[in-house]
């Protein structure tokens, strides 16, 4: 039993330390967004949105907030795009339950992806039609399961994977999903290759 004891307090510890590091990145991302001025991305540029003005830091970084799908207004941390296209997280920071939202604030019709480039294209091809729409970026397969659970009518764009990851968590949802039928890509390959319509 002390044993047990101990290894609840080992991890009591580590949850407290866990939360503390993801409140001080918190803190980091919200200055971090602060400091930086809007204008276009090589990265977007090559991704087909040329004229997207979004977040760049000092450093030519794209800056993708990441907020909490459950509150909004909360920033847990930041998603930084190089100009040559590679992308990490502020260290520390929570991706779970992180979202970054396109589209409207309040939107009877949403799509559920993993990146950025992929959110823009979707949300570019719903703007052909009719009615609002968002578009809420997940970061990752495994977080996209995650916010699934709190977007019961959601439809997902999965990936499409060498690995089948982006399929295999799509139907773990339980929402309908949809995804490019070329293995190896997502749905701004699609737009790039296809076009919008």
């Amino acid at each position: 039993q002390r044993l047990l004891i101990e290894a609840r307090k080992r991890e009591h510890e580590f949850q407290c330390q866990l939360r503390a590091r993801q409140r001080e990145t918190a803190v980091q991302a919200r200055a971090l967004i602060e400091s930086c001025r809007t204008g276009t991305h090589c990265y977007l540029e090559r991704k087909g949105f040329p004229q997207r003005r979004e977040l760049i830091d000092e450093k030519k970084n794209l800056v993708i907030p990441m907020r909490d799908s459950r509150d909004y207004t909360q920033i847990l941390s930041a998603q930084l795009i190089a100009e040559n296209g590679k992308k990490r997280f502020l260290p520390g920071g929570r991706a779970k339950g992180a979202v970054f939202r396109i589209g409207a604030p309040h939107a009877s019709r949403i799509v559920l992806c993993e990146g950025f480039a992929t959110g823009l294209s979707v949300d570019a091809a719903l703007k052909r039609l009719p009615g609002l729409h968002a578009v809420l970026v997940c970061f990752s397969a495994q977080n996209l399961e995650r916010v699934a659970q709190d977007f019961r009518s959601a439809v997902v764009a999965a990936d499409n994977d060498l690995s089948a990851t982006g399929e295999e968590v799509a139907k773990r949802t339980g929402l309908k999903w949809t995804m490019p039928y070329e293995v190896g890509t997502d749905f701004n390959d699609l737009m790039l290759s296809m076009g919008l319509h």
